[in-house]
């Protein structure tokens, strides 16, 4: 079962949905309706996730850090530096992405952060406004929630290995149970066989002891019982 479902996690195709927060009063044609009717049927991802689209510019914590608003996951702003008129600079910092703040290594934030940013700068200079936004949430999509961990065959080979792990687990501890059992039944049998050996040398003692007795038991002298109580004494002793 684990293998199938995650032959089916290998293959599926995303379906998960991406919401858009707009700010009011975006350039290039950007609002809310026009973002949600270009993203109908096409801005979907295998993990859900939320982008908000402002105009500013970026707070430091909100690009190097990723303290973006409540909810929000990926912060996309459509401002551009005047000096940069074509375009061409790279301009990561105005990508703020949530999950990827607390990393250390900040050379991946800003390389997605980029691309992220790329494709929205090619969309929106060809004069789709609305369509930018939506190829930068699928850039997001395919770079930071993809479910790449859990759509990578060694994730479910291993997940798959659980149970052969715990099957292998217990016949190792059942074996070790069955040989502990043995040696509790071969100590105990020894003990048997070490007091059976006591008992028949006390029987192999008594018996010149209880044949003198009995022979003098059924004399009727008095010498004869006296002689029979004498050696009693001397056994109990």
């Amino acid at each position: 079962m684990i293998g199938l479902h995650g032959q089916n996690r290998l293959t599926e195709e995303p379906d998960q949905p991406i919401s858009f927060i707009i700010e009011d009063g975006l350039p290039y044609g950007i609002t809310q309706e026009s973002v949600e009717a270009a993203a109908e049927g096409r801005a979907i991802s295998r993990e859900p996730f939320t982008m908000m689209v402002v105009e500013r510019e970026l707070e430091w914590e909100e690009s190097n850090f990723g303290e973006l608003p409540e909810g929000v996951d990926v912060l996309l702003s459509v401002g551009h530096d005047p000096e940069d008129n074509d375009l061409v600079l790279p301009d990561g910092n105005r990508v703020g992405l949530a999950h990827l703040g607390s990393q250390e290594d900040s050379s991946h934030r800003w390389s997605v952060a980029t691309e992220i940013r790329d494709v929205f700068n090619n969309n929106r200079s060809m004069g789709h406004g609305p369509c930018a936004v939506v190829g930068a949430a699928q850039t997001a999509a395919q770079l930071e929630f993809n479910g790449a961990a859990a759509r990578t065959p060694l994730f479910w080979g291993a997940l798959a290995a659980l149970p052969m792990a715990g099957a292998v687990l217990f016949t190792v501890l059942w074996v070790k149970f069955l040989g502990d059992e043995r040696q509790r039944r071969r100590r105990f049998a020894e003990a048997r066989l070490q007091l059976a050996r006591v008992v028949l040398e006390l029987d192999t003692v008594e018996v010149p002891f209880r044949i003198p007795e009995s022979q003098l038991a059924e004399s009727a002298t008095a010498e004869h019982v006296e002689a029979a109580e004498k050696l009693r004494g001397d056994w109990e002793k």
